[in-house]
């Protein structure tokens, strides 16, 4: 099969009530310079009006959608979008964020050259209209991690690693998940890279879902050391 269309990475987008903001992250995927990808986009139950016309006209070759009819939350509409993948890689995008044109060039580029890898990791430019920042998350800090997810959660992974670490926590849809499942990635040994490249652009806005579970912080660390007893072993762990 010719390399140019040869499908290396699923772009998984997840959509609730984003407006203008699905329109700029499809944009993002459409501009890409490297056209080795699928998407599969999926509209959660109970979307505003703008998102869901914006999901029904948005039409592409290499898209497949998923529109539910009633309202789960983002990790599960994301775990049906890795579920749909036909690829062996998967890169998130939340519906309000975006990527810098090159990136699917460099996701395919570094999985060309290192086949056994199982995630990649890279800068991320943080965005709105008063701010303008990256961060490279060169380190994947293990005693950082156990008190804050020091990368970008989105970040690239096969869909084996996925299936491997066992999903998103359920207890933990309504936020804390990727935290979670990142631990898990670092219990498993599994085989990373840093790439020192910007592969994603978050906007930075309030109401995310970041922000709706920091008032349950202490129940999701209740539950993060519960669910990885490998990892918060060491009392100090456990302390952080």
């Amino acid at each position: 099969m010719n390399q140019q269309s040869e499908k290396l990475i699923t772009i998984g987008i997840t959509a609730y009530n984003e407006g203008d903001y699905l329109l700029e992250a499809w944009n993002s995927v459409i501009q890409q310079i490297d056209n080795r990808w699928n998407a599969v986009m999926v509209l959660d139950g109970g979307a505003d009006k703008k998102t869901l016309k914006y999901f029904d006209d948005i039409s592409h070759p290499a898209l497949r959608k998923v529109k539910l009819t009633e309202n789960h939350g983002p990790y599960h509409c994301r775990t049906l979008a890795i579920n749909n993948a036909e690829t062996d890689w998967y890169c998130h995008l939340d519906a309000d964020d975006r990527f810098p044109t090159s990136a699917i060039k460099v996701l395919n580029t570094t999985i060309d050259q290192e086949s056994d890898l199982d995630f990649i990791r890279g800068k991320s430019l943080y965005f709105n209209s008063n701010t303008f920042y990256v961060r490279d998350n060169r380190e994947l800090d293990l005693n950082k991690l156990a008190y804050t997810l020091p990368i970008t959660g989105t970040s690239p992974i096969k869909v084996k690693l996925f299936n491997c670490i066992g999903g998103y926590n359920k207890d933990l849809y309504g936020g804390g998940a990727d935290w979670d499942f990142w631990i898990g990635v670092v219990e498993s040994e599994a085989k990373g890279k840093y790439v020192d490249e910007i592969i994603y652009e978050r906007r930075v806005r309030e109401y995310s879902v970041g922000d709706k579970w920091v008032h349950r912080r202490h129940e999701v660390a209740d539950i993060l050391i519960k669910n990885h007893p490998k990892y918060f072993s060491s009392s100090d762990k456990k302390n952080l």
